[in-house]
């Protein structure tokens, strides 16, 4: 993932199937794993709705992104890692 998407796609919403899927389950435990996490837009949803969120990317990009752009909630927490290698 280039720098140039990542700073594009950073001002988008989270995606709407999210939401969605977080309303069929309603008594969560409030822990998210943002797989594949980009600029941070799904993890900034699951932030804003209380959730602490672990996220990771194998991108650099992204890294940069996201440590700046949740540099001050203390719920978030990057993992520089890819999907094969993240432990679940």
């Amino acid at each position: 993932m280039n720098e140039k998407f990542i700073q594009l796609s950073k001002e988008l919403k989270h995606r709407p199937i999210l939401e969605k899927a977080l309303g069929y389950f309603p008594n969560l435990p409030l822990v998210a794993i943002d797989c594949g996490c980009g600029a941070g837009n799904e993890s900034a949803y699951l932030l804003s709705k209380g959730f602490n969120v672990h996220a990771f990317d194998i991108s650099i990009d992204a890294q940069k992104v996201c440590t700046d752009r949740f540099k001050d909630d203390s719920k978030f927490i990057f993992y520089h890692e890819s999907f094969e290698d993240f432990n679940f």
